[in-house]
């Protein structure tokens, strides 16, 4: 039975997205920089990246449409990563240096070649590529589209494939081998594996060859030097490589690096320790990607014990980790109310002064309106987020609604770690509400200090992206309730009348529109909420009346025990 509380909650969540939100929606700690799912990722792909003696040597993935992705089988190893150019030399200044000892713990699939444009347009539905060729590598992506090709596929497959670290790419380049090339030292030992501009004339090359064209390093993959430099996940940082510094996080702004050179490359620039760098949305015609891939869990005849009971923990911890978003301990909060504080503060003393400009008071009064705005949004997008991922993993592992994992099967684990890796249909969409949120995060310069800050944030430019985060939000939020309401039992299906409405389709148009142009139609979002809102009417109605008609009966409450 609906229980009338909830169904005022939602109210009042409705009520908001229509502006006419309460002081409670207003007052609650909402949001979080998800840090329980990004850790749950990382642990995902670290520990079930232990593939049992009998796992395949080569293995291929299907990308659909009768296209299939192959990939082969590394091992876990220790080799020296960098390189030292003497004084002068062309690359002395790239941080190649200095060499060090990395030890790469696990074994994981790495794809045998770069990712072809027959395999992107699989995946993705479009070819941006240059130079035409159903076998020649993708070019003109972004480290962005290879982190969603990753997801697509990921979803396909059943396994978690994702971008290389870095030393994951130089690991797996080397093969074993301490030289320049994998191949050995010099142009004549290059020209064997790799294609790039031989002559040392930017350009030359012409283009890119299909993949495969070339002798393959001791591992069995193809074209590491040259073609096309490759996208790896790690950000730029310099060496000593360290995975624990933050270089890892798929969430952190900073520029991400590029490893093997490419066709436009004089030689010298294709090496085994060779690093580029771009911005996350850049794209060019010499930038391609190739993918890893791990196992979500080896079977569990060759799985012991002791590990799954570790998932069944992290995921345990998972979901108090994300039951706790948007308390006072989110760093993202903090920081705002530690800006907003410090505006307020700002604002009172210039409003003290009689001799205070009028330009510094109508700053600080516009900084703090934007803060306050700001912060909702966050709250809306983050939150919104973290609820839909916690909604759907509480029900994909919980049996009858029982916090006990203890007793879970392995294929529920199996599919709530998937689950923790890609959202569903909406993952676009989340996506790119959190560029917005990015955006809008470096907009209002949040990790600078209170005067940094408001000398330097452009004020018109930052409340435009602060109108687009909010709207943004509203949607978010009004996504995540439609969901909570089709899972909310009691006399009424929320689920029949929402798909008899046309609310689902109405929210997945919005939410297309939104990845398309980054413009939410609010007016069309206030008549969808007023639809959720009558809903939310009939429901309180059907449900007084379910209870009236049990106690005219002499009966006890109907509903759910």
């Amino acid at each position: 039975m609906i229980r009338n509380v909830t169904i005022w909650s939602m109210v009042v969540a409705i009520m908001s997205v229509q502006g006419a939100a309460s002081e409670e929606i207003k007052k609650r700690n909402l949001g979080s920089n998800d840090p329980a799912e990004r850790a749950m990722i990382a642990s995902a792909i670290a520990e079930t990246g232990r593939h049992d003696p009998g796992a395949p040597q080569r293995l291929k993935l299907d990308c659909g449409k009768g296209v299939t992705m192959e990939f082969v089988l590394i091992p876990a190893g220790e080799f020296m990563m960098g390189a030292t150019h003497p004084p002068g030399e062309f690359m002395g200044a790239s941080g190649e240096g200095p060499v060090h000892r990395v030890r790469i713990t696990r074994p994981f699939y790495m794809g045998a070649y770069e990712v072809t444009q027959e395999q992107y347009e699989a995946v993705m539905g479009v070819n941006p590529s240059c130079f035409k060729g159903a076998q020649n590598p993708v070019e003109t992506v972004s480290w962005k589209d290879a982190q969603e090709f990753c997801k697509r596929l990921s979803a396909k497959s059943g396994m978690i494939v994702h971008l290389p670290t870095e030393a994951e790419w130089e690991y797996a380049c080397r093969a074993g081998t301490p030289s320049e090339y994998s191949s050995g030292n010099g142009l004549s030992a290059l020209k064997e594996t790799g294609w790039c501009s031989y002559d040392g004339k930017w350009g030359s090359a012409g283009g890119t060859k299909p993949v495969g064209s070339f002798k393959s390093n001791a591992f069995g993959l193809y074209d590491m030097h040259g073609n096309v430099w490759e996208w790896c996940q790690s950000l730029r940082k310099g060496y000593p490589y360290r995975s624990d510094d933050g270089r890892e996080d798929l969430h952190a702004s900073g520029s991400r690096v590029l490893r093997g050179g490419s066709w436009f490359n004089k030689w010298r620039y294709c090496q085994s320790a060779s690093r580029a760098m771009e911005e996350p949305a850049h794209r060019g015609n010499s930038n391609g990607f190739r993918v890893a891939a791990v196992s979500l869990s080896p079977k569990a005849a060759s799985e012991p014990k002791g590990s799954i009971d570790q998932r069944r923990e992290r995921l345990n911890n998972a979901i108090d980790e994300m039951s706790r978003i948007g308390s006072r301990d989110d760093p993202i909060m903090k920081r705002f109310d530690m800006r907003i504080d410090a505006t307020s503060t700002g604002l009172v003393e210039a409003l003290g002064r009689d001799d205070a400009p009028l330009d510094e008071v109508q700053q600080n009064a516009a900084m703090l309106e934007l803060l306050v705005e700001g912060k909702t949004a966050y709250a809306n997008i983050e939150q919104s987020r973290a609820r839909l991922v916690l909604n759907r993993l509480l029900r994909r592992v919980r049996d009858l609604g029982d916090a006990d994992l203890s007793q879970v099967s392995e294929t529920k684990l199996r599919e709530a770690e998937k689950l923790l890796q890609y959202m569903g249909p909406e993952q676009p969409f989340f996506d790119k509400a959190r560029e917005q949120w990015q955006e809008l995060r470096a907009a209002l310069r949040l990790d600078e200090s209170s005067e940094q800050s408001l000398a330097q944030t452009d004020l018109n430019e930052t409340s435009k992206l602060v109108v687009r985060a909010r709207q943004c939000g509203s949607l978010c939020y009004l996504i995540v309730t439609a969901e909570e309401l089709r899972f909310t039992p009691g006399a009424l299906s929320f689920d029949d009348l929402m798909k008899k409405e046309g609310i689902d389709k109405e929210l997945a148009a919005l939410g297309e529109t939104f990845v398309e142009n980054e413009t939410v139609d609010m007016e069309r979002l206030k008549a969808v909420g007023a639809k959720l809102k009558a809903l939310v009417v009939r429901a309180m109605a059907a449900e007084k009346s379910d209870v009236k008609a049990s106690k005219s009966g002499g009966r006890e409450e109907r509903g759910p025990r």
